[in-house]
């Protein structure tokens, strides 16, 4: 296969991933947005941030992670896995999770009680 062919990818590619990646821009453009309307108001400082997903669902944590590196003065954790790290507790950790039908399933526990 040539893959300057872009025409025959769809015969490789059955779930569009290509298509997935090129419209990453547009969906960061509109969670950017998102997220600025939300309204922010008694937060504490963030001592740690760790973002919870598993498979397709932590590549944004990569991308994040990777981007932010050199920016962030805390530590990022990208954490693939049902439960959340020992680090997770406390006011200063900001945990954010990003769940897909299948891991739903599985019932991901995002509180620190057993």
């Amino acid at each position: 296969m040539d893959l300057n062919e872009h025409q025959h990818f769809a015969q490789i590619d059955r779930e569009d991933m290509l298509g997935h990646i090129m419209g990453l821009p547009l969906q960061l453009e509109k969670a950017w947005h998102l997220g600025k309307k939300q309204p922010l108001t008694g937060i504490q400082p963030v001592e740690r941030i760790i973002l919870a997903g598993m498979g397709g669902s932590a590549i944004g944590g990569d991308l994040l992670a990777s981007y932010a590196a050199d920016q962030l003065e805390v530590p990022l954790i990208v954490h693939r896995d049902y439960d959340l790290p020992a680090c997770a507790s406390g006011a200063g950790t900001l945990v954010v999770a990003s769940l897909i039908p299948v891991i739903r399933k599985r019932c991901c526990r995002l509180s620190s009680e057993p």
